[in-house]
């Protein structure tokens, strides 16, 4: 039996060696124009991008995620793209297409910015600008740096990441959830400035009739950056972003991972939330701080960083401060860096983000609808 299916798999390896059988069915589609929201790049066809990208072949991936693959596709100018490859929607080509239309109005600082779009019969794939930085999980665990980012840089990258998160929940129109921050949707460009990838995406991939046993495979979320209330009450909300958030700030003050943490005792089995409230509870948060950190005078600013984190991956969402007050607490900590201030978030709006849910899975209609009102009538 086994042999057998490891046979199987061997040749679908074989059928498929550079991971784009997908492309090549759509070669027919290779006149098709991209919609684009820039001018520079209004003449782009589907068939530049498979060039340069050799028919989106494997070699060119650079990066996987919840809700697809990113190809890096670099034209014969010099001129870099971020081309994601969509997992599927529930949407036709033309309610696709009006949905990327809204997307691309939303335009914040710390967003990647949305080029352009393509829809064929089969596939769907954005368009971004290219980060040249990576993601912050590429700069934060992977061992291609010399040595691990210094304390001002992941600072600045959490200040102005929280910076762009509180503008989709309080100022942008609609309040938007993002219902997927990780380590991974946090890129950096040339500067190493933080851009937001995939807002407003998620609510696009949520296929009708999916039930709870998604979760298992990510559906809610990537693993160790999920709510733990999102289980119970099928919700998204600002509070549950909140908490996928704070797990991202752990990793930044701590260096360890969301799950698997390094640190940690040998039978250890929960998540990076799981291990710093062990710690605490044995007066021993301190412990947790990357000691690459340690000792550079950048201690005070390291527990105040820590104790933000914290709040945020409280088990009770009312405990949990709004994304504005994570803004305002990290921003308090950097005040001596003199990193740019400038903020667009509307003070008038923070109330309202709180009472923004989303439905993140259908399993029953009828029940999904008195999940909605019960949590309306709370």
């Amino acid at each position: 039996m086994f042999f057998y299916l490891g046979k199987a798999s061997k040749k679908k390896k074989e059928e498929d060696p550079m991971g784009n059988k997908w492309a090549k069915r759509i070669k027919d589609a290779k006149a098709i124009k991209l919609s684009m929201f820039e001018n520079s790049a209004s003449e782009l066809k589907l068939s530049d991008l498979m060039k340069v990208t050799k028919d989106f072949s494997k070699e060119n991936i650079i990066g996987f995620g919840r809700t697809g693959t990113m190809y890096k596709a670099e034209l014969e100018d010099g001129t870099c793209f971020m081309v994601k490859r969509l997992h599927g929607t529930q949407y036709s080509n033309s309610e696709f297409s009006s949905k990327m239309a809204t997307l691309a109005n939303i335009k914040h600082n710390n967003l990647v910015p949305l080029l352009g779009f393509c829809t064929t019969e089969e596939e769907r794939l954005l368009v971004y600008k290219h980060m040249p930085n990576g993601s912050l999980h590429d700069r934060l665990h992977l061992t291609d740096w010399s040595e691990p980012m210094d304390w001002p840089l992941r600072l600045k990258i959490g200040i102005e990441a929280a910076k762009g998160f509180a503008w989709l929940h309080h100022s942008c129109n609609p309040h938007t959830i993002h219902r997927n921050i990780n380590y991974k949707c946090i890129l950096l460009d040339v500067d190493y400035e933080p851009k937001i990838l995939d807002s407003g995406l998620a609510s696009l991939m949520n296929p009708i009739g999916a039930y709870l046993g998604t979760y298992i495979n990510g559906e809610f979320g990537d693993v160790g950056y999920v709510a733990p209330e999102y289980v119970r009450t099928l919700l998204a909300t600002p509070k549950g972003d909140v908490y996928s958030f704070g797990v991202v700030l752990l990793e930044l003050v701590t260096g360890e991972r969301p799950t698997n943490v390094a640190k940690a005792p040998e039978r250890f089995n929960g998540n990076i939330a799981d291990w710093i409230f062990q710690l605490a509870g044995n007066y021993k948060l301190q412990d947790a701080i990357d000691q690459f950190l340690v000792g550079k005078g950048y201690d005070d600013e390291l527990s105040e960083f820590l104790n933000a984190a914290c709040s945020c991956v409280l088990t009770d969402p009312k405990e949990r401060p709004t994304m504005f007050e994570v803004y305002q607490f990290l921003k308090a900590i950097g005040q001596r860096y003199n990193f740019p201030t400038e903020d667009d978030i509307l003070p008038s709006e923070h109330g309202d983000a709180d009472q923004l849910v989303e439905l993140i899975v259908s399993q029953d209609p009828w029940r999904s609808m008195k999940r909605c009102s019960d949590k309306y009538d709370e």
